[in-house]
C-alpha cells in the first residue's frame, strides 16, 4: 500500500486525489491522508464507483503549507497529512510515501520519523535526467539541502552509486561533480574540497563537469549541493518549455529521497493528476526492489573520507 499526502502541493487536494484514483485503477493500493470529507467528495464527484478500488482514507486535520518553516511545522503539526503519511511507513502499514507538498517539511519529517541510514548526515533528492539516445543521468541533490559540507557530497555520491545499480544496472557508474569548469581547480570552496575527497574515495570519480557536458553523457551521476542542483534542473526545465520539445522535467513524475529508512517520493509542488499517478507508480516499482533501493549498506562509506572537515 502506498501512502499519499492528499493535502500537499499547489493543486491539492483535487489533483492529488485524482492522481491517486488513476493509480488505483492500475491495481495499486492507496491510502490517502488528509481531510476525509473533502477527499470523499472529490472521489464521489469523479468516480462514484471508487470504492471498488483499493483506496482507503485516514483523516488528518492539519496541513503544512508550502511556505512554512519545515522543522518547526513538522514538530508542531503532528496531525498533518505529511507527518501521518510518513508515520504509516514507519509503522509498516504502508510500503512507501508520496507527497507534492513542502519539500523541506517532507524531507525533515522523513529524516526525523524514519531515521537516516548509517553514516549519512543529509538526505538528498535524486532525479533522472533523460538525454540523447534514450540514455539517462542521475542528478543529486536537486533541492533537499541548499547548504552542504564537502563530505555530504561524497555521501550523496555513494548513495547514488547504490541507486544506479537498480536504476541503470551499472556496477561502477561514472561520477562527476557539477562545477563552472571541468578543470581540477575550478569551483567554489565547497566544490574544491569535495573534489579532493572524491579523489580519495573508491568511487569511479571522473572529475568536474559543466552543464553542457552532462548532455554528452560524460558521466552517469552528477553530484552537487541542493542549491546548485535545483537551479540546474529548473534552468533545464525552463529552456525545454520555451525552446525545445524534449521533456527535461527531472522531478515531474517524482524523485526519490535517498538515505532514509524507507521509500520516500517527492513530487513537484505544481504536479497534476498524471504526475501524481506516475509518482505513485515510481513508489510502487521501488517497493519491488526495496532490499537494494535504500541508500547504502552500513559498510559502504569510508568513515575516514566522510568525517567532518
Amino acid at each position: 500500500m502506498i501512502a499519499v499526502d492528499a493535502m500537499g502541493g499547489d493543486n491539492a487536494p483535487e489533483q492529488i486525489v485524482l492522481g491517486s484514483l488513476l493509480a488505483s485503477r492500475l491495481g495499486i493500493s492507496i491510502k490517502l491522508f488528509g481531510c476525509k470529507e473533502t477527499i470523499i467528495s472529490i472521489l464521489d464527484k469523479n468516480d462514484f464507483k471508487w470504492k471498488k478500488y483499493d483506496i482507503s482514507i485516514l483523516d488528518a486535520d492539519q496541513i503544512i503549507g508550502m511556505a512554512e518553516e519545515p522543522v518547526n511545522a513538522v514538530r508542531k503539526k503532528i496531525n498533518s497529512s505529511i507527518v501521518k503519511a510518513i508515520q504509516s511507513v514507519k509503522q509498516k502499514k504502508c510500503k512507501a510515501v508520496v507527497s507534492a507538498g513542502n519539500t523541506g517539511a517532507f524531507m525533515a519529517a522523513a529524516s526525523l520519523i524514519l531515521g537516516k541510514k548509517p553514516e549519512i548526515n543529509r538526505v538528498p533528492i535524486i532525479g533522472v535526467l533523460p538525454i540523447k539516445d534514450k540514455k539517462k543521468v542521475l542528478c543529486l541533490d536537486i533541492g533537499a539541502n541548499v547548504d552542504c559540507k564537502p563530505e555530504y557530497l561524497v555521501q550523496f555520491a555513494y548513495l547514488a552509486k547504490e541507486h544506479a545499480r537498480n536504476v541503470l544496472n551499472l556496477d561502477n557508474p561514472r561520477i562527476a561533480l557539477l562545477s563552472n569548469g571541468h578543470e581540477e581547480g575550478k569551483g567554489n570552496m565547497l566544490v574544491k574540497k569535495a573534489y579532493e575527497l572524491l579523489k580519495k574515495s573508491d568511487l569511479n570519480f571522473v572529475g568536474n563537469i559543466e552543464p553542457y557536458s552532462i548532455f554528452n553523457y560524460y558521466a552517469d551521476i552528477i553530484v552537487s549541493d541542493g542549491f546548485s542542483g535545483n537551479i540546474f534542473l529548473k534552468t533545464i526545465e525552463a529552456c525545454a518549455q520555451n525552446f525545445i520539445t524534449q521533456n527535461y522535467e527531472i522531478g515531474k513524475d517524482g524523485a526519490l529521497l535517498l538515505g532514509v529508512k524507507g521509500i520516500v517520493v517527492a513530487v513537484h509542488g505544481n504536479a497534476n493528476a498524471q504526475a501524481i499517478k506516475n509518482a505513485i507508480i515510481l513508489a510502487r516499482n521501488t517497493v519491488v526492489y526495496e532490499e537494494n533501493f535504500y541508500g547504502v549498506c552500513e559498510k559502504s562509506i569510508d568513515r575516514t573520507i566522510t568525517k567532518d572537515i
